[in-house]
């Protein structure tokens, strides 16, 4: 049987249309791709549309193959509608989920009033059940779990990936870790590739900044205390429109530099996990094992300064 050398790229079959399989497909005959398949029927059995298979039987030679396992389970889901994925966010005080299927998006969140502390621990898994009963999907149908990695709390991002990979591992899903502040700034709702400068407040009096025009970062996340902060806003090659409670906190100093920050309340400020496409990685959404999706802290807790100047 000939070697089926090929990528299926998964914007061109419509990102989070069914899940990325590009890792397993490079060199590898289509029995093969269809036994792992199988063997992993959470994640990838029943979700190689007939349109793919098609043309690989043409090519492996195996026109006349009978059905397997993981085309009757396709076939079985005719009408069920697109795989979904779900992702969530609790990198700042808010805990934001969201369920994408067929082009369409249901958010469940909640953002601590005044004075309260956030409810990572107590609302995370409760806004998923929110949001997977407002888009009436179940676990079965779950594709993927994209979950943001920071930078942000320390506390807050500990839950976040811990309780999605948890998820992932239970369900037998791809997990995949996107930028909390990609989020952030996909967000802003920019026109003409203005500049957007997404800041979370890092406590210690500072930030953690990034930035982009449209889909091309400016420059990468970092910390910064206010003056640096200013001094990275005034070097953009165009003023910029900033982003997030961090952009609050410091709004005299982006402000002294021409920097735009929406008013307090605005909902720009706030992070949607709703936007989790514009957190691609760099490598696409290839499966990533469990231990690489991880927080990005940017710097150190100040337990482990403390402990560092002992």
């Amino acid at each position: 049987m000939d070697v089926v050398e090929f990528v299926i790229a998964p914007d061109e079959l419509g990102m989070g249309t069914w899940p990325t399989v590009e890792p397993l497909l490079n060199g590898v005959s289509l029995v093969e791709v269809l036994k792992w398949c199988e063997r992993r029927p959470q994640s990838y059995a029943g979700l190689i549309p007939e349109r793919v298979l098609e043309p690989l039987r043409a090519l492996d030679g195996a026109t006349s193959a009978p059905p397997t396992r993981v085309e009757e389970a396709w076939a079985a889901r005719a009408g069920r509608g697109a795989p979904a994925v779900l992702a969530f966010d609790t990198a700042t005080a808010a805990t934001t989920v969201a369920v994408t299927r067929d082009g369409e998006t249901w958010e469940a969140r909640h953002d601590p009033a005044p004075g309260e502390r956030p409810g990572h621990a107590t609302r995370l898994l409760e806004l998923v059940a929110e949001a997977m009963a407002a888009a009436a999907v179940d676990w079965d149908e779950v594709a993927r779990i994209v979950v943001g990695v920071g930078p942000g709390s320390f506390t807050g991002l500990r839950i976040g990936v811990s309780t999605a990979r948890g998820l992932a591992q239970a369900r037998g899903v791809p997990l995949v870790g996107v930028s909390t502040l990609r989020l952030l700034a996909a967000g802003a709702r920019v026109e003409d590739a203005r500049p957007v400068l997404a800041v979370v407040d890092a406590r210690r009096g500072e930030a953690f900044v990034a930035a982009w025009a449209s889909v091309r970062e400016l420059f990468s996340p970092t910390v910064a205390a206010p003056e640096e902060l200013a001094r990275l806003a005034a070097g953009l090659e165009r003023a910029p429109l900033a982003v997030g409670d961090g952009a609050l906190r410091f709004r005299s100093h982006l402000e002294a530099v021409g920097t735009e920050v929406p008013a307090d309340g605005d909902d720009r400020h706030l992070v949607s996990a709703r936007h989790w496409r514009a957190g691609r990685p760099p490598l696409g959404w290839a499966t990533a094992s469990l231990e690489d999706v991880a927080p990005d802290y940017l710097r150190l807790p100040d337990a482990e300064i403390a402990r560092r100047a002992t």
